[in-house]
């Protein structure tokens, strides 16, 4: 009997040894994981921005300890970021600016990767001056019978119907990507939940939630009035939207952030693309570098790189010219059959193939046509979308093609058939529907007009023959 009980008592011991030491082990993984991770990501920002600079101050620094190069890098770099942002307010530097985007932008590989960090870099910038999650709710998605937490983004009205809610979807456990959904107000249920709460919910799929929450009324939604924009007032006039009154202090300050978020417009977007533009040189033409050297003999760096890009545009040129002709082709055929056997490489050189393709060739890749808004991912809960294109079936029935994307990722998403009564097309623009997905709907007007799809070129159903019946 009493090896029994010192038997129990050595059983709950160890239990309870094991139970504290993973509760201590995972508070450890919550504190240690986050800060590595936020540390990799300054590290690589600083990499990419101002770690360029070290080279240059050490001309000047001499034996200087390495943390204080590592913060004089950091400190001009922000000088830099300002004096850029400062110059891009006059007129001679958007000019300035504008011509040199104009000729990065004639470039077929560099056009495309300025572009999309152009784009990225404009919506991170703006997201800090408009709103953030509002309230954590509870929303019926991806079935009306099912219950999924979501933040709410704003509101939206679509015109001539009732007042809808902007959500973000995240995923678990990463809350970074999920779905921009688009829900009537009586469908989103509020809650107690802070924001905070809600995230280490999603975050840890479940385990680390509150003992109880409770719903509440919705609040009232207004959109906070954005600076230079014009509002209605009562009695029908237009009014240009006052600017919050600070003090000096403030007023400085907010003039330094905005001068530096200039200055990252500017030049974070160069930066990135002279860094992938560098890093496909260095798969390309950087290749052939040592047979320019050896035509081009003892000659500077920027002289051999010159000479090594000449000899890939000849190359290529001429590989181009050699699959044109009959023999050139087959031989292609035959070694791209030859790599489709064998597993891993075919998986490989296809999709390298289909990233090229969609880089070089224009209308090779998915091409968006205009934004919609479709019911996704059931009727009642809507959701941006965006036109590819059309089809049609045996019977002459005309489907639209919407591709609908995740957010803030919009490269993924799932293509939707939809028939042309289930389409709306919205008066959100191409550049104004991509701002809205990748901001998770954090940025986009709170009202939006749609039309239906017909109105569209090419999109009108019309009477099968009855040959083809």
């Amino acid at each position: 009997m009493k090896k029994s009980k010192s038997s129990r008592m050595r059983t709950i011991f160890v239990h309870r040894l094991r139970t504290t030491i993973r509760g201590y082990m995972l508070r450890g993984i919550l504190v240690v994981v986050p800060l590595g991770v936020t540390a990799y990501v300054l590290g690589l920002c600083y990499e990419l921005t101002a770690g360029h600079l070290v080279p240059f101050l050490r001309l000047y620094t001499g034996d200087w300890p390495n943390y204080s190069v590592v913060l004089l890098s950091v400190v001009l770099f922000i000088v830099i970021l300002y004096v850029i942002g400062f110059f891009a307010g006059f007129v001679i530097g958007r000019r300035l600016i504008a011509f040199s985007e104009s000729f990065l932008r004639r470039i077929p590989l560099v056009k495309t990767i300025y572009g999309a960090s152009r784009q990225a870099v404009d919506v991170l910038s703006r997201q800090d001056e408009g709103p953030a999650y509002q309230a954590a709710v509870l929303v019926p998605f991806p079935a009306p019978e099912l219950r999924t937490i979501a933040f709410v983004t704003g509101k939206l009205h679509f015109e001539g119907e009732g007042e809808y809610v902007r959500t973000f979807v995240p995923t678990t456990p990463n809350p970074t990507s999920g779905y921009l959904e688009i829900f009537r107000r009586d469908a989103v249920e509020y809650t107690t939940l802070t924001i905070e709460a809600a995230a280490k919910t999603v975050m840890s799929a479940g385990t680390l939630t509150p003992e109880e929450f409770s719903f509440v009324e919705p609040p009232e939604m207004h959109a906070p009035p954005q600076e230079g924009l014009r509002t209605v007032t009562a009695d029908g006039a237009m009014k240009r939207a006052s600017k919050p009154k600070h003090s000096w202090p403030v007023r400085a300050l907010l003039k330094v952030r905005r001068r530096l978020i200039s200055g990252l417009l500017v030049l974070v977007p160069i930066g990135i693309t002279i860094f992938i533009t560098n890093f496909v040189y260095g798969l390309t033409a950087g290749r052939i570098t040592p047979l320019a050297k050896w035509l081009a003999g003892p000659q500077p760096t920027y002289v051999t790189a010159v000479v090594s890009v000449i000899l890939l545009v000849i190359l290529l040129y001429l590989t181009g010219y050699v699959t044109t002709a009959v023999v050139g082709a087959r031989l292609v055929r035959m070694i791209e059959n030859l790599i489709s056997r064998l597993p891993l490489i075919t998986t490989v050189y296809g999709a390298t193939k289909q990233i090229v393709e969609t880089l070089v060739k224009p209308g090779s890749g998915p091409k968006f046509e205009a934004a919609a808004i479709v019911e996704f991912p059931y009727p009642g809960v809507r959701s941006l979308g965006f036109i590819v294109g059309k089809m049609r079936d045996t019977n002459g029935k005309l489907y639209v093609k919407v591709f609908v994307p995740t957010t803030p990722n919009i490269t993924v998403g799932i293509l939707q058939l939809y028939e042309t009564s289930q389409v709306s097309a919205c008066s959100l623009s191409l550049e104004e529907a991509i701002k809205m997905a990748v901001s998770c709907g954090l940025i986009g007007p709170d009202t939006i007009s749609l039309r239906p799809i017909t109105e569209l070129d090419g999109y009108v159903e019309e009477p099968v023959p009855r040959a083809a019946r």
